[in-house]
C-alpha cells in the first residue's frame, strides 16, 4: 500500500485528468452541450472531495489506527468514480 499522501496525489490527478480531457472535448466539439460536461466536472470534484474527506476522516477508526483495507476501497471507488465519469463523457460524444 502507498502512503496516504501519493492516494490523495492520485485521487488529484485522476480527477484533473478527468477536467482536462473534459475541457478539451468541449473544445474539439463545439454541438456539445456545456451544462451536460460541466455537470460531469461537479459530480467528479464532488466525489474528489468525498474520497478527500474519508482519508482525513480521524474519527473512522475505533484505535486510532487506520488499516489497508479502507485505503483500497477508497481506491477502488476512485477508479469506479473515474470510469463512471468517463464512460459519461464518451456518451455524450456518442450522442
Amino acid at each position: 500500500m502507498a502512503s496516504i499522501r501519493k492516494l490523495k496525489q492520485e485521487i488529484n490527478r485522476m480527477t484533473f485528468e478527468l477536467i482536462s480531457d473534459a475541457f478539451g472535448m468541449l473544445e474539439n466539439n463545439p454541438d456539445l452541450r456545456s451544462e451536460d460536461v460541466a455537470g460531469i466536472i461537479s459530480d467528479m470534484v464532488e466525489s474528489r472531495n468525498n474520497l478527500i474527506k474519508k482519508i482525513n476522516d480521524p474519527d473512522r477508526f475505533p484505535d486510532g489506527v487506520p488499516n489497508h483495507r479502507h485505503y483500497n476501497e477508497i481506491r477502488e471507488e476512485l477508479i469506479r468514480e473515474t470510469d463512471r465519469s468517463f464512460t459519461r463523457l464518451s456518451k455524450l460524444l456518442n450522442k
